[in-house]
């Protein structure tokens, strides 16, 4: 189930072929976030989008790809810069409505606090690991 809230419409009625690909890809592996998010959506020149996802990884990478058409795709709104996570809806729906009544002062602040650098929190989403060097030899435990 992917819970998420936009007034904008898909570009076409049917999923593109990356979108699939993508999904495909999160079935097999455990979503990066379980349970419902309330995020804080930013642009480069800081235009702000809140919503709530059960899926918070395939719900920026829409973003990213500008799969709906509407506010976060016409203002280039697809830097995941602030996230909470809630083992409801409920939860997160009402601290979405609550961020919706805030000053912008207020939310820039909030952003602020977790994220001083306003980076994507999703860029190394999807990247391959760095490996370690083969001479690499974990420390022993101690008891």
């Amino acid at each position: 189930m992917d819970l998420h809230f936009s007034t904008g419409t898909s570009k076409n009625q049917h999923y593109p072929r990356q979108l699939k690909t993508h999904a495909n890809h999160l079935r097999s592996k455990p979503c990066r976030s379980a349970g419902f998010t309330s995020t804080i959506i930013a642009s480069r020149t800081r235009v702000l989008y809140i919503g709530v996802t059960s899926n918070l990884e395939n719900r920026v990478f829409q973003h990213k790809t500008k799969f709906f058409e509407g506010f976060t795709a016409d203002y280039n709104c697809c830097r995941l810069v602030y996230y909470e996570r809630y083992d409801s809806p409920t939860g997160a729906i009402a601290r979405e409505k609550q961020l919706k009544g805030w000053t912008r002062a207020k939310k820039l602040a909030l952003i602020q606090k977790m994220n001083r650098t306003w980076i994507d929190l999703s860029e190394e989403w999807g990247k391959p690991i760095q490996s370690l060097s083969p001479d690499f030899q974990p420390k022993p435990m101690s008891s």
